[in-house]
């Protein structure tokens, strides 16, 4: 049995990256697999979520270097030409934001997302770890909900 066929029969999260992401996106989708699964938090359903970061965390990382390379802003320049087309100058008429600067800026933004839907986050990691403890009447109370009743101390 593959260890594809093996991990989803236990609904497990695959260690293993998809083919077709990227080097960046693979070794992120690696690390990542790897630490859920031992955290044993999510299950193989999750496993799209997953590789969306992957790949979503390539294109920031892609960005970023071309933003690192070329800056925020890039020089606009108009050639000038003569009556023969050839090109006598460049007028500097201004700059424009390089267009890496958006994508960056959306690829932070869908990596927050994502990361806090897969508990990456302080804060979605406090919400996943609440314990839900039952009551002797049936009903469910959080230990939140306990300590906020108690005074919150042991």
């Amino acid at each position: 049995m593959s260890k594809t066929n093996k991990n989803v029969k236990k609904n497990e999260i695959s260690t293993t990256p998809p083919k077709y992401l990227g080097e960046t996106a693979k070794e992120m989708y690696r690390t990542l697999a790897k630490y859920l699964k031992n955290d044993g938090k999510l299950d193989k359903i999750d496993e799209n979520l997953v590789v969306l970061y992957a790949a979503t965390y390539e294109i920031y990382y892609e960005a970023y270097g071309h933003i690192q390379k070329h800056k925020e802003v890039q020089a606009i320049y108009h050639s000038v030409q003569d009556s023969t087309g050839k090109i006598i100058a460049k007028d500097f008429s201004g700059y424009r934001k390089n267009p890496s600067v958006t994508i960056y800026s959306d690829a932070v933004a869908k990596l927050a997302n994502l990361g806090s839907q897969l508990g990456l986050s302080p804060k979605s990691r406090a919400e996943l770890e609440k314990i839900v403890q039952p009551k002797d009447d049936g009903d469910d109370e959080s230990v939140d909900d306990l300590l906020n009743k108690g005074g919150g101390s042991f």
